[in-house]
């Protein structure tokens, strides 16, 4: 993953998730709370991942096996966190970390459609973390993840313009291509400011990403200027934001 991307990713895991397990993978689902929507619980047992899912949403660092059901029944969001979860580069505490869970999951995300789980996939075949290394699943799960990100990118999905330049100035999935690599950049940093400008704080913290970290065509490397947009994120309640102008701070 590019640097950008990996310290973005970082950050937000570690401000708002994914949950803790307390233990290791497990065959049961876990508690079933009174806090729990009795509907959902139903429909989890008759095979509703996105039910499965919910549940584990709420159940917080309880929710896992919840999680892998969800997972198991194709919901790529649910086998993402997962990867998450084990991922050996990851902080999570009371869980014991699995590369070769985390590479599976990331796959299994990637080819159930969650588009965020097929970069990280792509990169643990090519690199052999977890499994053996392989050129060409790697480079099929590169390719997944940029046909992803065209079709979003086209929606208007900042973020996935963004993903979609790197995808063209590394050439994971498509041909290196350093003009197409800008022109997707100054997409993602014209929408990016767009929303900004509109009072979505996300979307300030992404701006201020573009200065601070690159990745978004032409705009030029301004650690001030990041900040200020950081400073703008973190002022409408982005925690991700805070964390990023603490670091773009530091000495």
């Amino acid at each position: 993953m590019h640097p950008a991307l990996v310290l973005v990713a970082a950050v937000f895991v570690a401000a708002c998730g994914p949950e803790q397990p307390t233990s290791g993978r497990g065959s049961a689902l876990g508690p079933r709370p009174s806090a729990v929507p009795p509907a959902d619980s139903a429909s989890c047992e008759r095979g509703d991942g996105v039910a499965c899912n919910r549940i584990a949403a709420g159940l917080g660092n309880k929710g896992l096996g919840f999680r892998e059901r969800a997972c198991e029944l194709g919901v790529g969001e649910a086998c993402y966190v997962l990867a998450l979860t084990y991922d050996e580069r990851g902080d999570n505490v009371g869980v014991v970390k699995d590369p070769t869970s985390a590479t599976l999951f990331y796959r299994r995300g990637c080819e159930a459609g969650y588009g965020d789980a097929c970069g990280p996939a792509g990169e643990r075949y090519r690199d052999g973390r977890g499994v053996v290394a392989s050129n060409e699943i790697s480079q099929q799960l590169f390719a997944r993840a940029t046909r992803g990100f065209e079709v979003a990118c086209e929606r208007g999905d900042g973020d996935a313009c963004r993903s979609l330049g790197m995808a063209f100035a590394l050439g994971r999935g498509v041909k290196r291509d350093p003009a197409a690599a800008r022109r997707y950049g100054d997409q993602a940093w014209a929408r990016f400011n767009e929303l900004c400008e509109a009072g979505d704080a996300e979307n300030c913290r992404e701006v201020g990403a573009c200065h601070h970290l690159g990745g978004c065509g032409d705009r030029p490397m301004n650690k001030p200027l990041a900040i200020t947009f950081y400073d703008r994120a973190c002022e409408s309640g982005d925690a991700a934001a805070c964390t990023l102008a603490r670091i773009a701070r530091a000495p």
